[in-house]
């Protein structure tokens, strides 16, 4: 290997295992589950007399369908004009 990169070498006397073990620290300590719990999702409930959200609830299910009709539809037809 050391043919296959030429050029000369540097030789440094050093406690190399010590300054290894210098430079070692210990890893920082985990978080509480009490500090992680300011990260957990909330849950917000609304409730009351809007009857919009019903209505709005079915037409996104609707506008979904109507996309993965879409795509659907795309795909067969890409596959289609592949196989021609």
């Amino acid at each position: 290997m050391k043919d296959l990169n030429p050029g000369a070498d540097l030789l440094f006397a050093a406690d190399w295992e010590g300054l290894i073990k210098a430079n070692i620290t210990a890893p920082p300590d985990l978080p509480t589950l009490a500090e992680l719990a300011r990260f957990a999702p909330e849950t917000v409930t609304f409730r009351g007399g809007d009857t919009a959200a019903p209505l709005l609830h079915t037409r996104s299910k609707l506008l979904y369908l109507a996309g993965g009709v879409v795509v659907a539809a795309l795909a067969v037809g890409a596959l289609m004009r592949l196989e021609r």
